[in-house]
């Protein structure tokens, strides 16, 4: 494996009721969905969550503009601007 590379893949898990939008933490209890053991750079999967992630941002405000003023949203803001900064 190449330095910046990981290997990444889908699960699929049950999180908790009340836990948020966004698990920033591993799950206890999952399984491996349609594929795994993928290898991808570093800068792709990065790619790959800052995009996704606006667009969930996005769908929301649709749905909900006063989201803007809430706290997870500021929350969700900080995470993107975190992963922006990861080199």
């Amino acid at each position: 494996m190449v330095d910046d590379e990981l290997i990444a893949g889908v699960i699929e898990a049950q999180k908790e009721i009340g836990s948020g939008y966004i698990v920033s933490e591993p799950f206890e209890r999952y399984k491996y969905s349609d594929w795994k053991n993928v290898r991808i750079t570093f800068e792709e999967f990065k790619n790959e969550v800052l995009m996704k992630s606006a667009k969930y941002i996005e769908n929301v405000l649709e749905i909900n503009s006063r989201f803007k003023k809430s706290k997870r949203y500021l929350y969700l803001i900080n995470l993107i601007d975190t992963v922006k900064n990861i080199n």
